[in-house]
């Protein structure tokens, strides 16, 4: 596939998406050989699988091109690429600590780029504190990559369209999992962080909700309704005739939130109402174009069984912008979220 722009002229870009695949690589082209085509890219963005000659993209902000190749007299672009890249191919396991996942077959490591293109069926999971120097994933397919240790990035991380960071879900206190970052950098999220439903499940049997602030049961006798579970405050109660459910406990800290939601109360079906994960991040910027999310699940069309509370989100950063959403909902119990900036830009 190949795009051809005009020479001579400027395109202005507030937002660029150019993906293509292992197997066949987005060319970009002037439509004079050797004359330039002019580029202004008003954010740092990225591409991935380009072959790109003749761009001027000096009139804005670096593009970073990764698994990408430099066709020439190009200004502006900077590909990361050679052998300091690493690309998924998960051809062993889902592990990201064994070297034959990757291609070629080396393990990365604090100078190494790495890519998840989401052309692979297994999905990765990190489960030891880990470094990198730049970590891209998604762009053209799905893929999800899990994060049960720390994660550290010592440039740029870039969660693009299709790609998504998450944890493995928790069962009973203490908490086992949370996702932890940190971007000495820019973190950009044009995909989706998402630990929905990944805190502390619902209750399976009996009458409470896992986590400190788990939901009870209010029916006796059955039929049974379930409470919702607490964490920044108490949770829903719920009435079944003169049987009370009253809702999970409050817990937590309001500058510092690193706890799962809880789970709701047991009701008569469906115990899907777990508690929100934990989304921890330290990085230099903040750029929010996708979704960052740590919901309860909600039980609203289930039956009777209580909503799991929201789960943390903190961000310390120096500057946070963009025009994605934030959220750490919950239908019947409150959520803990802590903002932490320098500046915030519109």
């Amino acid at each position: 596939v190949t795009l051809t722009f005009q020479s001579c002229k400027l395109l202005r870009a507030e937002r660029l998406m150019l993906y293509g695949s292992a197997t066949q690589a987005l060319r970009l082209r002037s439509s004079a050989s050797g004359s330039p085509w002019h580029l202004q890219a008003m954010r740092c963005d990225f591409a991935s699988y380009v072959d790109v000659q003749d761009s001027d993209a000096s009139y804005g902000v670096p593009i970073r091109a990764v698994v990408s190749k430099d066709g020439g007299n190009n200004s502006n672009w900077q590909f990361l690429s050679g052998d300091a890249t690493r690309v998924w191919g998960g051809g062993i396991s889902a592990d990201f600590s064994v070297a034959e996942n990757w291609m070629p077959a080396e393990l990365p490591d604090a100078t190494t780029t790495v890519v998840f293109d989401g052309f692979q069926s297994t999905m990765p999971r990190i489960t030891v504190p880990t470094t990198v120097s730049n970590l891209f994933i998604g762009g053209a397919a799905p893929v999800t990559l899990t994060v049960d240790a720390p994660l550290t990035v010592v440039d740029s991380l870039a969660v693009l369209e299709e790609g998504t960071l998450t944890h493995s879900a928790n069962n009973d206190a203490p908490a086992t999992y949370r996702l932890r970052l940190e971007v000495v950098n820019e973190l950009a999220v044009f995909g989706t962080i998402d630990v929905t439903g990944k805190g502390y499940r619902a209750a399976v049997s009996g009458i409470k909700g896992y986590g400190p602030g788990g939901g009870t049961r209010g029916g006796t006798g059955g039929p049974y309704y379930g409470s919702g579970g607490g964490y920044g405050g108490s949770g829903g109660d719920c009435s079944v005739g003169d049987s009370l459910g009253v809702g999970g406990g409050c817990y937590g800290s309001i500058t510092a939130p690193l706890d799962p939601g809880s789970g709701g109360g047991y009701g008569h079906y469906n115990q899907i109402g777990h508690g929100g994960g934990v989304i921890d991040i330290l990085a230099g910027v903040i750029r929010c174009q996708g979704d960052m999310r740590a919901n309860g699940v909600t039980t609203l069309g289930s039956s009777w069984p209580g909503a799991g509370s929201g789960g943390s989100i903190r961000l310390e950063c120096e500057v946070l912008f963009g025009d994605g959403i934030i959220t750490a909902n919950a239908v019947m119990s409150p959520n803990l979220l802590a903002v932490a900036v320098v500046d915030v830009l519109p």
